[in-house]
């Protein structure tokens, strides 16, 4: 039957409160009408989720209401329930902790002027007093033309009854052909990008900004390479007959050995190649000791460890084995 308008939840609590029988619940309420008719009506299957749900709210219900109270009676005034006659706690009092006395702990000293600024640049790859000189000995190229004349090569041809379409001169080192720079910009270079920006500054106080030609590349300038931006560069091409090529790379030592951009021993060969074909000369500056250099490698390009521990006599004995 439908619910009547006079019947609400206080009056299953009052039924339940003077019911013995907890299992009961469910049939009292649908006399109350609270679940609707009874006749007719489809006993639910068991839920053992439910039913511990149950048995909690019925816990819970009977630590609220006592099982002593009388059928029918009205709900216990609030001071008779469990708990209710028990004294208030009084506060205690308890004075906060005393904070600590800084004035007995020495001050720190103050920080410089010097220390709060931006840390000082590291120190160069190259020696700074042996730089200049370095560079000049890695960069010059043999001239035929300009040097002194040979005198005895001369005489020799005159005795000989040669004519000479062409004065024979001793080669002298000049850096008037200029120098192309193959800069890599590849991760195993990353370390070393400081490194790089000033090794091209000295290179332009030694030479002139008009005898340095740059191309950038990233581990390889075969897969693409040029003076500007990633997006502009375009196949390598070699400078012209007799200059100088400096190749300044790890030549894919550096960098995660997992890596699958780095470039290969051959790779490099083949760029070697190309570049003495065009009729110029590459050196490679590696910022790592020679030995970790393939074999293979070294032995088609000059190799000058980009070190501190660098001098002149390295890199002349480096161009030496070159002329061999």
């Amino acid at each position: 039957m439908p619910r009547s308008s006079h019947v609400w939840l206080g009056d299953l609590v009052r039924a339940l409160a003077s019911h013995p029988h907890r299992s009961a619940a469910g049939d009292i309420a649908r006399l109350l009408g609270l679940l609707g008719d009874p006749a007719g009506a489809v006993e639910p299957e068991e839920d053992p989720l439910a039913d511990a749900a149950g048995d909690t709210w019925s816990a819970a219900f009977d630590a609220e209401w006592p099982a002593s109270a009388a059928p029918g009676h009205d709900s216990p005034p609030r001071e008779e329930r469990p708990g209710a006659a028990l004294p208030a706690l009084a506060p205690v009092a308890r004075d906060a902790p005393a904070g600590p006395d800084w004035t007995a702990v020495p001050s720190l000293p103050e920080v410089p002027s010097q220390a709060a600024a931006s840390p000082p640049d590291p120190e160069p790859l190259f020696p700074a007093r042996s730089t200049r000189a370095i560079l000049q000995t890695a960069l010059t190229m043999p001239d035929a033309r300009s040097g002194p004349v040979r005198v005895d090569a001369l005489v020799k041809a005159c005795a000989q009854g040669r004519s000479c379409a062409r004065l024979p001169r001793t080669p002298r080192p000049t850096l008037r052909f200029g120098v192309q720079v193959l800069m890599d910009l590849g991760e195993g270079m990353r370390p070393f990008l400081r490194d790089q920006r000033r090794l091209l500054d000295d290179m332009r106080t030694l030479m002139g900004s008009e005898r340095v030609s740059v191309r950038y590349f990233s581990d390889s300038p075969l897969r693409g390479a040029g003076p500007g931006q990633r997006r502009h560069w375009g196949p390598y091409r070699p400078p012209s007959r007799g200059t100088r090529v400096l190749i300044v790379s790890d030549l894919g030592i550096g960098g995660d050995p997992l890596d699958p951009r780095r470039a290969s021993a051959a790779e490099w060969s083949q760029l070697t190649h190309l570049v003495r074909r065009a009729g110029c000369a590459p050196v490679a500056l590696v910022p790592y000791p020679k030995h970790r250099v393939p074999h293979r490698l070294r032995s088609r390009v000059p190799v000058i460890p980009w070190s501190e521990r660098t001098t002149v006599n390295t890199v002349a004995a480096a161009l030496a084995a070159e002329r061999r």
